[in-house]
C-alpha cells in the first residue's frame, strides 16, 4: 500500500514540475510605458516585448499569440477610451529570448481633461497553457497651447460653409488610415451651405499635408489636384470635393500625416471659409499613417510608365528611363533591372548601386527597333532582381529575390512603332515592242527591285485612258523579297500617235509608288500612205487634220485666181 502510494506521489510531483519548467511569460522594455501629451495630439512610444520560456528545448515553445486588448485610460472619472489607442507590429508569435520591436499609440482627444491617466495593455498567448503579458502604462494630458493657433482658414472659420463629411477610401494594399506605398488613395470631403436664403458662389476645398512637425510636405504625395473647384453651393445644399493620388510616392518617409481642408468662397475667404470638422480625427484635421514594406521589395510605379513611347522601324539607340523605388526597409547594394520583349528581340540589362530605402534611382536602357518590325503596340516587360548576394552582377542569379516571383507584379512600359512603310522601290521601263504605232499592241516590260523588307506588291496603270486601251498586267500582283528584282508585263492599244506618257502604280501595304513612262506612238501605215499618195476625197476627209489643210489650201489658190484676174483687167485698160 505504501509502495502504491509513493508511486503515486512521485507521478503527481513530476507532472506538477512538468507544469512550472514550461511556464512562462511576456516581460516589456520598459516595465511601464509613459510619457506626456497635449490635448488634441498623439502620442507614440516604441517598446520591446520579450518571450521569457523557462523550460527546455526552447525552439520548440514559441509564445502563439491570441489577441491584445486595452484597457480605458482613467484619472479619477475622466477616461480616454481604449479605442483610441492602438498597438503596431504584433507578430504572431514570440521566439524564446528574441526581442519583437512594438509601438503604442495613443491619440487624445482634444476636449480631454488634464491629468495622469493610467491603464494596461494585455498581450493573450498560450504555452502549454494559457498566458499573457500584461504591460502598465501611464500618460500625463497637458494643456493645448492657450496662443491662438495659425489655422488652414487666412482669418479662421467664418459663414455658412460647414464640412459634413470626411471619407478616405484606400483602394491599394494599405488601410484607410494607413497608408503604403503605390497605394491608390481617393479622399471625399462633403462641403454644405447651412443658409437657408443665400448661395455661396465660387466655392473651393483645398487639401494641406503636414508631417509631425508642422512643415508642408503636400507636394511629396502627387496629388492629382490640391484644389477642386465646387462652384455655387445653395441654402442648405451639400456637395462633394474628390482628391486623388494615383499611387503613393514610395520615396516618402515612414512615420504619422496630418491632412487638413478648408472650403471657402474665392470672392470674400475672410467672411466664408471653414477648415474644421466633428468628422475629422482631431476637429483641425485628419491623421493618417504613412508606412513601408518590411520586406525587400524594389519596384517600379506604373504612374512613371504612362507615357507611351513612339518608335519608327529601324530606328537606333530609342532611350526609355524611369525610376526604380527600394520600398522594403533595407538597402539595397546592388539592383539589377531587365527590359525585356520577345518580338521585337529586346533583353537589355541595367544594374543599381547603393539604392537606400525609400528612395529612387534612374535607370536608363538604349534599344534597337528591328527593320522588319511591324507596325503596332508592343508591350516592354520589366523585371527587378534585389537582395544581392554574389557573382556577377549582371547574372540574374547573383540575386536572391526578383519582381516576378516575390512580388508577383508585373511592369510595363508601352511602345509603339510606326513608321513602317515600304521603301521606295526602283522601277524601270523599256519597249518590248519593235515600235509604238496607233492601232497596234504596245508591250512595255518594267522591272520593280524591292529596297525594302519584304513585301507582296500590286501594280496598276494610271493616265493612260485618253489615248490608250489597257490589254493586261502580268502578273497583277506578286511576292519580292528584299533586294530581289521582278519583271512585269504592260499591254497597251494605243489609239493616238504622238509623245504620250502613262504611271506605273506599284503598291505594298498603304504605300502606294508611282513612275511615270513616256513613249513616242507613231501613226499606223494606212495613216502615213493616206498622207503620201492620196486618197479619194471621202476618205481624205475623215480625218480633221487634213480637212483644215485642206480648206486652207483651196482658200489660197481663190485668193491667187483673184488676184490675176484683177492683174489682166488692169492691163487691158491700159
Amino acid at each position: 500500500m505504501i509502495k502504491r502510494s509513493y508511486t503515486a506521489f512521485t507521478l503527481l510531483a513530476i507532472a506538477i514540475l512538468s507544469l512550472v519548467v514550461v511556464s512562462a511569460k511576456l516581460s516589456f522594455i520598459p516595465s511601464e510605458l509613459t510619457g506626456t501629451v497635449k490635448q488634441g495630439d498623439s502620442l507614440t512610444i516604441n517598446f520591446i516585448a520579450k518571450s521569457n520560456y523557462q523550460g527546455q528545448n526552447k525552439s520548440m515553445h514559441p509564445f502563439i499569440v491570441t489577441g491584445h486588448s486595452f484597457t480605458n485610460l482613467t484619472s479619477g472619472s475622466n477616461i480616454i477610451l481604449d479605442s483610441n489607442q492602438k498597438i503596431s507590429g504584433l507578430p504572431s508569435q514570440f521566439d524564446e529570448d528574441k526581442n519583437v520591436s512594438l509601438t503604442y499609440t495613443v491619440t487624445v482627444p482634444d476636449t480631454t481633461p488634464v491629468g495622469e491617466y493610467s491603464g494596461n495593455l494585455t498581450i493573450s498567448g498560450k504555452y502549454v497553457s494559457a498566458s499573457k503579458g500584461v504591460l502598465p502604462i501611464k500618460i500625463i494630458v497637458t494643456q493645448k497651447d492657450v496662443n491662438p493657433k495659425k489655422t488652414f482658414c487666412s482669418n479662421g472659420t467664418h459663414g455658412t460653409l460647414e464640412i459634413t463629411d470626411l471619407n478616405i477610401d484606400n483602394l491599394g494594399e494599405g488601410k484607410d488610415d494607413e497608408w503604403e506605398p503605390l497605394d491608390n488613395i481617393e479622399i471625399e470631403v462633403d462641403v454644405k451651405n447651412t443658409a437657408r436664403q443665400e448661395d455661396v458662389r465660387n466655392v473651393m476645398v483645398e487639401i494641406k499635408i503636414t508631417d509631425e512637425n508642422g512643415v508642408d510636405v503636400t507636394s511629396d504625395f502627387d496629388i492629382e489636384d490640391e484644389s477642386i473647384d465646387l462652384g455655387r453651393i445653395k441654402d442648405r445644399d451639400t456637395e462633394t470635393a474628390k482628391f486623388v493620388i494615383k499611387e503613393l510616392p514610395a520615396d516618402i518617409e515612414e512615420g504619422k500625416y496630418r491632412l487638413y481642408f478648408k472650403a471657402y468662397s474665392e470672392d470674400d475667404e475672410d467672411s466664408q471659409c471653414v477648415d474644421n470638422s466633428r468628422r475629422f480625427s482631431n476637429t483641425d484635421y485628419e491623421l493618417i499613417d504613412y508606412v513601408r514594406e518590411e520586406d525587400q521589395a524594389v519596384i517600379v510605379r506604373d504612374v512613371d510608365l504612362e507615357d507611351k513611347i513612339v518608335v519608327s522601324c529601324g530606328q537606333k539607340n530609342v532611350p526609355i528611363s524611369f525610376p526604380v523605388y527600394n520600398i522594403g526597409i533595407d538597402k539595397e547594394k546592388k539592383v539589377l533591372v531587365n527590359l525585356y520583349n520577345k518580338e521585337l528581340g529586346i533583353d537589355s540589362y541595367e544594374f543599381l548601386e547603393n539604392l537606400r530605402s525609400g528612395k529612387k534611382k534612374m535607370v536608363d536602357f538604349f534599344v534597337n527597333i528591328p527593320e522588319d518590325a511591324k507596325e503596332g503596340k508592343y508591350h516592354l516587360k520589366i523585371y527587378t532582381f534585389y537582395d544581392y548576394d554574389k557573382g556577377d552582377e549582371l547574372d540574374e542569379t547573383s540575386y536572391e529575390q526578383n519582381s516576378r516571383d516575390d512580388l508577383e507584379r508585373d511592369f510595363i512600359k508601352t511602345l509603339e512603332v510606326i513608321g513602317c512603310g515600304i521603301e521606295a522601290p526602283s522601277i524601270g521601263a523599256s519597249l518590248v515592242s519593235e515600235s509604238a504605232t496607233v492601232g497596234s499592241p504596245l508591250e512595255v516590260k518594267i522591272t520593280v527591285k524591292n529596297n525594302g523588307k519584304d513585301a507582296e506588291f500590286s501594280f496598276s496603270l494610271k493616265d493612260f485612258d485618253s489615248w490608250a486601251k489597257l490589254e493586261s498586267i502580268k502578273p497583277e500582283k506578286l511576292e519580292i523579297k528584299k533586294g530581289e528584282t521582278a519583271t512585269v508585263m504592260v499591254t497597251l492599244t494605243p489609239n493616238e500617235s504622238g509623245v504620250r506618257s502613262f504611271k506605273f502604280v506599284a503598291s505594298a501595304g498603304d504605300e502606294e509608288f508611282n513612275q511615270p513612262i513616256s513613249v513616242n506612238v507613231r501613226e499606223s501605215e494606212q495613216q502615213q500612205k493616206d498622207l503620201v499618195t492620196g486618197a479619194s476625197i471621202s476618205e481624205v476627209l475623215k480625218s480633221k487634220k487634213t480637212t483644215y489643210f485642206l480648206i486652207a489650201a483651196i482658200v489660197i489658190l481663190v485668193i491667187v485666181i483673184i488676184a490675176l484676174i484683177a492683174s489682166r483687167s488692169g492691163h487691158q485698160e491700159e
